[in-house]
């Protein structure tokens, strides 16, 4: 499964999800898009969402910081977290 983080360098959101998302023993890539305004743009015009942080498991976007805590359990069930 490829489990990737991307996240700004100075976001609150994005601290705050890396945080949660440690504290529940999941593994991720953490993807630094801070200074790659490349990287930046492609992931938001591949997911369509347009703030930071972005949770996307296997390719798919899953979440932000709010909805992916919001939603933990079920994403914790479906993508077996």
């Amino acid at each position: 499964m490829d489990v990737k983080f991307y996240h700004l360098s100075y976001c609150p959101h994005c601290h705050r999800l890396k945080d949660f998302l440690e504290s529940n023993n999941v593994s991720f890539e953490l993807v630094d898009v801070t200074e790659n305004l490349d990287l930046k743009q492609e992931i938001k015009n591949k997911t369509g969402h347009q703030t930071f942080p972005q949770f996307i498991i296997d390719g798919e976007f899953v979440g932000d910081c709010s909805s992916t805590i919001e939603n933990f359990e079920e994403l914790k069930e479906k993508y077996n977290l």
